[in-house]
């Protein structure tokens, strides 16, 4: 059992090269320090290569579990998208209105 290769948490089907000559095929998470294989982890594009996540902790990021660093920007980014859309609907109904409300404004205006 001396060759035997611990496999990654995540996946179950890596063998991880921990304590061997062959090249490293694996990583340490930076938020929960466990160590996967390079496939189920990676740097995260805003780290700028400071910080490696497992797939674990990706997700709980993705999911708002927990918050990376510096980036409270991510939050606001769905508010604008959400109030784009609804005045959309809402300029439809202004000039379907604002054609009904002409008529009787004109004819309001225009005493005999």
């Amino acid at each position: 059992m001396a060759g035997a290769k611990p496999l990654c948490p995540v996946c179950n089907t890596t063998g991880l090269n921990l304590h061997s000559k062959e090249p490293p095929n694996h990583n340490t998470c930076t938020q929960c320090k466990t160590v996967v294989c390079s496939l189920c982890g990676f740097s995260p594009p805003d780290s700028g290569g400071k910080e490696w996540l497992c797939l674990t902790c990706q997700m709980q990021r993705a999911l708002g579990g927990s918050d990376p660093p510096g980036t409270p920007e991510m939050k606001p980014q769905p508010s604008p998208n959400k109030a784009s859309i609804s005045p959309a609907p809402q300029k439809k109904d202004t000039s379907t209105q604002g054609s009904i409300q002409k008529n009787p404004v004109t004819s309001a205006t225009q005493p005999p």
